[in-house]
């Protein structure tokens, strides 16, 4: 997707850049379509609600034009 809407994607769900202690859950390894490499090294932008129970994660490559999103609760 072009850089653009990855901006609106970030500030629509009001995404913070990743903080360095940030660790997350990796992303499911069952999906043909997200192979576990694809985000490797790319820049992540999260949320996380009040409980820390529900998080959502972007990452999204200026080279490739590519978004992954990542949204899950525990």
């Amino acid at each position: 997707c072009p850089k653009d809407v990855a901006m609106k994607v970030i500030t629509y769900l009001s995404l913070q850049t990743k903080p360095d202690d940030y660790s997350g859950l990796d992303p499911r390894d069952d999906l043909k379509w997200w192979k576990p490499d694809s985000i490797k090294d790319l820049p992540m932008w999260i949320k996380k609600a009040m409980d820390d129970q529900y998080y959502w994660e972007f990452w999204y490559s200026e080279k490739d034009g590519r978004a992954y999103y990542h949204e899950y609760s525990i």
